[in-house]
């Protein structure tokens, strides 16, 4: 931690955190707690790095009991709608997902606090409300939602928060968001952390062998060599991502093959400033059936400019000639539920491009194998074969027996 000394840093780890102390000679150490440092692969606000909390294949009964951290309770706040969303979709309570944070009620607070203890719900995010003195059992995976202004001490605290039970395990995860990575021309970096704490950048910088996440918190916090190890500082440890690949979510492969329809055109030339604002009102009267007809009555508050903003249906209408997947909608747009949202924006903006233009250009469904076309990341061409690989994550695409 910047300009804090490291006996301090050590001391406020091992009161708020409620973790062994030095004088116990295992600093904070916890075997059954494991860490993961992931880069994010998409923008903040789609939510979609989060995708591997709430897979496609999950049922109420094995969603893990899992706690979300972010210091941006905006971000928070839009995030519980993403999961709710999300948990709808998937024919799922949108009750198992919670929110708690000091701008909402202290009965709400209570109430959230008991529901996600006695596990009538599954997924609690907060801020530093989720601290020490909450002892919640069943918690087994931990999330940090980017780690701008994170510190090492408070990682460690907030990742404790899993496997508070014996015989128990939990997984923190770190989600790093683009500016963080070291990658950007005015990031932090280990050498030149700026105003970050030079142990989170070391730890978020540092993946795969043999930068053992374990080794950078151990230097950081100063903690004393454990009596059962005499690799402490100088072995891979087998309890994060980069000693353990096993530790990153399975592999998933995924076969997707377009059938190329040898009828359908080109798109033909450039959009008219007519035909522009008669696409942008028509994308205008979509998101008002869909809003009237499926979020106005569950989510009074919602508008229809909280689903695609006006902004984004502009960004969609200039370059709706090349919008072909999900993947190109979120590059160009900030969509919250944009898995949700996906297939009925592709459909719709294809209908309305062919009776604009009557341009024959791709046209996606939402059922069948069109919608798993419409929600893959990538797509091939005849008979050539779309690979996936995604690293905790699961895949936006469905399997073939839909």
């Amino acid at each position: 931690m910047k300009n804090i000394p490291r006996n301090l840093e050590y001391t406020s780890l091992s009161q708020y955190a409620s973790l062994p102390g030095k004088n116990d000679g295992l600093g904070n150490f916890r075997p059954e707690l494991s860490t993961v440092v992931k880069h994010m692969q998409h923008p903040v606000n789609s939510f979609l790095n989060l995708a591997f909390v709430i897979p496609f294949n999950v049922t109420a009964e094995n969603l893990q009991q899992t706690i979300i951290y972010s210091d941006d309770l905006d971000v928070l706040t839009s995030m519980y709608w993403w999961g709710r969303a999300r948990l709808a979709s998937l024919g799922l309570p949108e009750d198992l997902i919670d929110i708690i944070h000091a701008g909402l009620s202290e009965e709400h607070q209570v109430i959230s606090t008991d529901d996600f203890m006695k596990g009538r719900s599954k997924i609690l995010l907060g801020s530093d409300k989720i601290g020490a003195g909450m002892d919640f059992p069943h918690v087994t995976l931990v999330v940090q939602y980017r780690c701008r202004g994170l510190t090492i001490v408070k990682w460690e605290q907030r990742r404790g928060r899993g496997g508070r039970r014996d015989s128990m395990t939990a997984v923190g995860v770190i989600l790093v968001e683009s500016s963080m990575t070291g990658s950007e021309k005015d990031s932090p970096t280990v050498k030149n952390p700026k105003s970050e704490g030079p142990g989170i950048v070391e730890l978020v910088q540092s993946i795969g062998a043999p930068n053992c996440s374990e080794k950078i918190v151990n230097k950081h916090l100063e903690n004393p060599p454990r009596p059962d190890s005499e690799l402490h500082f100088s072995s891979l440890c087998g309890r994060c991502s980069s000693c353990d690949p096993d530790l990153r979510i399975a592999t998933q492969f995924t076969f997707i093959m377009e059938e190329v329809n040898p009828h359908k055109a080109a798109p033909r030339g450039a959009i008219s400033d007519v035909q522009k604002k008669k696409i942008f009102d028509e994308l205008i009267s979509w998101r008002s059936i869909l809003w009237r007809g499926e979020w106005k009555d569950k989510w009074p508050s919602y508008g229809p400019d909280c689903l695609v903003t006006d902004h984004d249906l502009r960004e969609i209408t200039q370059r709706g000639q090349t919008i072909l997947t999900i993947d190109d909608l979120d590059n160009i747009a900030q969509i919250p539920h944009l898995d949700e949202l996906a297939p009925s924006l592709l459909s719709a903006l294809q209908s309305i491009l062919q009776r604009v233009r009557g341009m024959a250009s791709r046209t996606y469904g939402t059922t069948g194998a069109d919608r798993r076309l419409a929600l893959n990341p990538w797509f091939a061409t005849s008979a050539v074969v779309c690979l996936e690989l995604h690293i905790l994550q699961i895949p936006r695409v469905y399997n073939f027996t839909w």
